[in-house]
């Protein structure tokens, strides 16, 4: 946690050291609006349904040439998803898994407007993020078949870090606690509120179980507030 207010403390002063330099180039937005979550996975693992989840933050712009800008970050972004598995053999089970997860991320894109007039514009952004856990909650229920089975039902709290969880029930409430993906965007903006649509998708199986595999992918809507003109 202190690394996270130390970040946001250099993210703030980074952004007030730059407006004194230069209050034309640099922009600094406020952020928020609402994610569309579900994991990206393979045939053998079902997902059985969307999660939604907060999006806020703020967004730093700076200007380049011919309405090109680069833009960048800090977030708190719900991501996650509901799943289903089932392990057949004499240990088996099948468990159902409602999984939400809370990540402070950092994007950053290149985005480019099409003005229309002097006070509005339409854009379009490609890039990338990076993000890193915080804290998360697995509910689930499900069933387990041997010696010693039947119905279960339970939450968790989300762990982060390395776990030779196996064949068991809980799997999704341990998390590898870094995500890296690709993001796009587009919006129309207006004097100083803007819409944006923004899609992500993860690079990196965010699962420690082996049997499992499951990559983030989110939708969002959001709506933006210029703060300095």
């Amino acid at each position: 946690m202190k690394k996270i207010f130390l970040f946001f403390f250099l993210f703030v002063s980074f952004f007030a050291a730059a407006q004194k330099k230069n209050t034309t180039l640099f922009k600094l937005y406020a952020e928020a609006g609402i994610n569309n979550a579900h994991y990206k996975t393979p045939a053998s693992i079902n997902n059985t349904g969307n999660i939604q989840g907060i999006h806020s933050g703020l967004n730093i712009d700076y200007s380049l040439k011919n309405n090109f800008s680069i833009q960048s970050g800090i977030f708190i972004d719900g991501k996650g998803g509901k799943q289903s598995y089932s392990v057949m053999s004499v240990w088996g089970t099948y468990e159902n898994a409602t999984v939400k997860i809370y990540y402070l991320q950092i994007p950053v894109s290149l985005i480019k407007r099409f003005i229309l007039k002097k006070s509005s514009n339409i854009f379009f952004g490609l890039g990338s993020y990076i993000s890193t856990g915080l804290f998360g909650e697995n509910n689930y229920f499900g069933y387990s078949w041997g010696v010693v089975g039947g119905y279960y039902t339970g939450s968790a709290n989300v762990k982060f870090g390395k776990s030779d969880i196996g064949y068991s029930s809980q799997i999704y409430s341990i998390q590898k606690q870094i995500d890296i993906g690709y993001l796009a965007t587009i919006g129309f903006e207006h004097k100083r509120f803007a819409l944006k649509a923004n899609y992500s998708g993860g690079f990196i199986d965010v699962s420690n179980a082996d049997f499992k595999k499951g990559t983030n992918e989110v939708s969002n809507l959001s709506v933006t507030y210029r703060l300095k003109k």
